[in-house]
């Protein structure tokens, strides 16, 4: 399978591309300011059909998954994920590549020392430079419609 590979920090997470509808650039060619962003914590895109603009939630993934409550910088990405007819954005640092990653490779999550909720992970891929946390975007999901 494909995963999107994404940054928060130096932190490396994967987010299967199935999963993604588009990667908003905040403030490039008519899409929402960066402020607006996060300021309404909502993005504005275009519905499945490409006519009007829809307003969908947007949740900073480091505060959900990393425990991270400090200001964002101006410079951020807006990930668009739909599951289950339900669209919402992911803001991260940068969408840094696409991997091609099988699932022998995605081992267990042992004991985490970074501060990481395990909850919304599937597992970790561990490299000799890096380690990729694999999200689940279901879990994802549960807690945006908790929180939304």
């Amino acid at each position: 399978m494909k995963y999107l590979i994404l940054s928060l920090g130096s932190y490396k997470f994967a987010v299967n591309i199935v999963d993604i509808t588009e990667i908003v650039i905040p403030g490039i060619s008519g899409n929402d300011r960066p402020e607006q962003i996060l300021q309404s914590r909502t993005i504005n895109i275009r519905d499945n059909s490409g006519g009007s603009k829809i307003s969908i939630p947007v949740f900073d993934l480091s505060e959900v998954i990393l425990f991270s409550t400090g200001q964002r910088r101006g410079d951020f990405r807006v990930i668009i994920c739909e599951l289950n007819k339900s669209r919402f954005g992911l803001i991260v640092d940068n969408a840094d590549e696409i991997m091609r990653i099988s699932e022998n490779e995605i081992g267990s999550l042992k004991s985490m020392p970074e501060p990481i909720k395990t909850d919304f992970l599937k597992g970790i891929i561990e490299e000799e430079e890096r380690r990729i946390f694999i999200i689940l975007p279901e879990k994802i999901i549960s807690y945006v419609k908790t929180v939304s």
